[in-house]
């Protein structure tokens, strides 16, 4: 029975990382001597803005200052996130070997993530991973590795990890067997196509994600994997701080459940299941809750992975029955 692992925002922020409001507050503050941005940043989120600045742009090169602009601001923000995760010791919440991350990281078939922090590239790493469960190690397909750091694991090899740029392959990456695939469905805050130095990072964000995966090979390899394998017989996924805002990935989780293969949902959010229903609840009229509503809820948990698994007996034992039967 394959199982699979869907990681958010809300993943990242057991470990101090940043959920979108964070975000774009931080940005504010880096672009506060540009009001006209900020004033749109205040009114749509981070995301909405910056589709709305490079819609602008391509609609008038006038923009082009305002999306340079916005784009650094991201990428600084995003090294000050990764420069926070450099200080964590580890993924652990707990010295207790039955409470690893690690460990519960491993049971999974495939890891997919939407996080572009580098968080899970700093501390889940394939030294560790390797002998356990069913893996030697883990892999990144289609991402060129970095180069060997002397101090690999420790605050200095992560500090020489926010410095150096992994270059994306333009051909279909192969999935390796004995290595347990982890796929960044909107690419990585480190990521490059080419080898110019001015490139922007490999990152989908803003309103018009579908058509930016579609635009890219790599990224479109991604978004089949990840609904060939939720259609897979019996297939189970959990889904950690993901606030189901997506719609691509929405669709491949209804997809798999209409297939009929008796795909599962776990869904650990705070609000468990109700963060199905996209039914707006100021409407004086509620329209139908959506397809995701309809889709096999096998369980949940509302309680943050930092309480979970630092020692919480009870909630960690209804994680682990998702790798029963």
């Amino acid at each position: 029975m394959p199982r699979f692992l869907l990681l958010g925002a809300g993943f990242s922020r057991n470990w101090g990382g940043w959920l979108a409001s964070e975000v774009a507050d931080d940005l504010l503050w880096r672009l506060r001597a540009q009001p006209q941005l900020c004033e749109i940043l205040v009114d749509r989120g981070f995301e909405d803005a910056f589709h709305e600045i490079q819609t602008r742009f391509r609609a008038n090169n006038g923009a082009l200052n305002d999306l340079l602009a916005l784009q650094a601001a991201i990428e600084q923000t995003f090294r000050a996130m990764n420069l926070a995760f450099v200080e964590r010791p580890a993924l652990n919440f707990s010295n207790d070997a039955a409470f690893s991350v690690i460990d519960f990281l491993a049971r999974f078939d495939a890891i997919f993530t939407l996080n572009q922090d580098l968080l899970l590239e700093m501390h889940y790493l394939g030294v560790e991973l390797a002998n356990r469960r069913q893996w030697n190690g883990i892999q990144w397909p289609g991402v060129r590795a970095l180069p060997g750091a002397a101090h690999a694991g420790t605050p200095l090899g992560r500090r020489e990890m926010l410095d150096q740029r992994r270059t994306t392959v333009q051909e279909a990456p192969t999935i390796e067997n004995g290595l347990q695939p982890i796929i960044k469905l909107h690419g990585s805050s480190n990521w490059y196509e080419g080898e110019g130095a001015n490139r922007p990072p490999m990152m989908v964000i803003g309103g018009e994600k579908r058509r930016a995966i579609e635009a890219n090979p790599l990224l479109s390899f991604y978004g089949e994997y990840f609904r060939d394998r939720l259609r897979e017989q019996n297939a189970l996924l959990t889904t950690i701080g993901y606030g189901f805002a997506d719609e691509r990935v929405n669709d491949a989780i209804c997809d798999a459940h209409d297939t009929g293969n008796n795909f599962g949902l776990f869904v650990v959010n705070p609000s468990r299941r109700k963060v199905l229903d996209k039914r707006d609840p100021r409407a004086q009229i509620q329209d139908h809750p959506g397809r995701l509503m309809g889709v096999r809820y096998v369980g949940g948990s509302s309680r943050p992975l930092s309480a979970t698994f630092a020692g919480d007996l009870l909630e960690h034992a209804k994680l682990l029955r998702f790798f029963e039967g």
